[in-house]
């Protein structure tokens, strides 16, 4: 999937993650929750992706109504950014077409593609449309007609996730036929020949039927696939397929190049165990996270589910148990993961929902570290739950934003509030070694982004020396900005000068004293 990462800190040297707290933010929008009207006629606003754009607003994906997609560009406060589109929404919806949307993708220059499948009236036969637009929401003119092409492939397809190449060629993944589905664009959206068979790639374990929701790029240019067995419309395994830049399977990952992983065992035809992975990401040594949901053993009912593979493709033993962690506990709830984001410190989210009986849709997050450490408050091994005021739609999206908030997409059904709503979470990030007594400070770094003076608040429950230092984008330590002062307990306030050397860019900001440490994300722009 798209990138949903401000920027990737390996890890803190030293540190461990083991405590992660959710809470909103009431500064944003109203007491944390921003809602977005239509535009009328169309009363559905179900989400599909989310990105944080570099002046700090968020673009987002949605369908509009049954049969149309609907794109919307918000300021940092959540409200729809009147100069894009018609009053912050573009709604495309080719006559005689119902479309599915599956993903959008931003290139550097602001233009936005994006992918869906789209079925002709009359007809039972999916394309692939690919519209583009330029960055303030209008129809990109020298893209296909009007900024929109469409495709006949030669298999039956539904696709679900797009990605762009650094060099722009746009890729797509989904399920056709009974196999996961990979195709390749050119920057003018036509069919790249040079890939797969003439710009296709279908992909499956021998005698498996199987359906692809997530691509990813690899640090080498490789190409990733998530996704699940299937058998009729039950998802019953996992599987990730590893390609070449060239869209052929690379032997040395798995199977010959294909992971799979049947975590628990298949009762009978129509009742099998739920199992799917719906987001993937690759990080810089090349390993593989996957998050998506299981059925265990012990229940039918869902759990979050996160496996880590190395580059060969095998389970990492080391993360979680066995290579995987679980998160749920009651055996009633029902839950599943959608999306996977990577924090600037090396902790990792995952966004999703669960069901309870008798009680309306809520938010799932789960936090976690690098070796399979679920990081909750009370040790419960559960996700935290939020339960929206207006209820939403199954599957909610999510990114962090300039200020290391993590700001959660929803989506919901006609609606006076909203067709669709930002909540906004602040991370309270707790790190120390395990089995300390750290807490809670309630850090917060503001203006983000800065042009070198900076305001940094928290609260210590005892007296301590601090130290706030300034790491870059590898973690490297570049600057001490507070070291060693010594603070009450109760609220403190730093004002802080950057060096004006710096380069204009992303950093972390880390707070410590004998407790552990707090960090926030802060960009530089000059």
């Amino acid at each position: 999937m798209q990138p949903r990462t401000l920027v990737v800190l390996c890890a803190l040297v030293g540190s461990h993650l083991f405590a992660q707290n959710f809470a909103l933010d009431t500064s944003f929008g109203a007491d944390g929750v921003a809602y977005q009207p239509g535009p009328a006629p169309y009363k559905g606003g179900a989400i599909f992706a989310m990105e944080t754009l570099p002046d700090g607003g968020f673009l987002s994906l949605h369908m509009a109504g049954v049969d149309a997609i609907k794109v919307m560009r918000c300021s940092p406060n959540g409200e729809p950014d009147g100069s894009f589109a018609n009053n912050g929404h573009f709604i495309f919806a080719p006559p005689s077409v119902t479309l599915i949307p599956s993903g959008f993708a931003r290139r550097d220059d602001g233009k936005i593609i994006i992918t869906a499948t789209g079925i002709i009236q009359g007809t039972n036969d999916p394309k692939i449309f690919l519209c583009q637009l330029l960055p303030n929401g209008e129809p990109d003119p020298s893209f296909g007609v009007n900024g929109v092409m469409y495709h006949h492939v030669p298999v039956y397809q539904t696709l679900r996730d797009v990605v762009l190449q650094p060099d722009g060629k746009i890729l797509v993944a989904g399920g056709s036929s009974g196999s996961m589905f990979a195709g390749r664009f050119l920057l003018n959206g036509a069919l790249d020949t040079s890939f797969g068979i003439n710009g296709i790639g279908t992909f499956n374990p021998p005698g498996i039927s199987a359906s692809a929701n997530s691509i990813a790029l690899g640090p080498d240019g490789s190409i990733f696939l998530g996704g699940h067995k299937t058998i009729g419309a039950d998802a019953t395994a996992w599987i990730i397929a590893k390609l070449d830049p060239n869209g052929v399977l690379d032997p040395s990952f798995g199977n010959d190049g294909i992971f799979f992983m049947d975590h628990e065992p298949d009762v009978f035809a129509m009742s099998n165990r739920s199992e799917c992975i719906w987001d993937l990401l690759v990080l810089d040594d090349g390993s593989v996270i996957a998050g998506g949901h299981v059925a265990p053993s012990d229940s039918w009912s869902e759990r979050m589910a996160v496996m880590k593979l190395d580059p060969s493709g095998t389970p990492v033993a080391e993360f979680g148990e066995n290579g995987r962690i679980l998160a749920g506990t009651d055996p009633e709830d029902r839950y599943f993961g959608k999306i996977l984001i990577m924090d600037p410190t090396g902790l990792f989210l995952m966004v999703g929902s669960v069901l309870r009986p008798n009680v309306p849709i809520q938010v799932a997050l789960l936090a976690f570290d690098g070796i399979g450490n679920i990081l909750d408050q009370n040790g419960s091994n559960s996700p935290f739950r939020f339960q929206p005021a207006v209820p939403m739609a199954l599957t909610p999206c999510g990114t962090l934003d300039h200020q290391g908030r993590l700001i959660v997409a929803l989506g919901h059904w006609n609606y006076p509030q909203g067709r669709s709503s930002f909540v906004a979470f602040d991370l309270d990030l707790n790190v120390g070694a395990p089995g300390s007594t750290s807490q809670a400070i309630g850090m917060a770094v503001w203006p983000n982004p800065s042009s070198g003076q900076v305001v940094i608040s928290y609260a210590l429950s005892s007296g301590s020396e601090v130290f706030i230092d300034l790491l870059d984008t590898r973690g490297r330590m570049v600057d001490t900005q507070l070291a060693p002062v010594r603070r009450s307990a109760g609220s403190h306030v730093e004002n802080l000068s950057l060096d004006p050397r710096l380069s204009n860019g992303p950093y972390l900001l880390r707070l410590r004293n004998n407790s552990g440490s707090w960090s926030r994300p802060i960009v530089i722009q000059r």
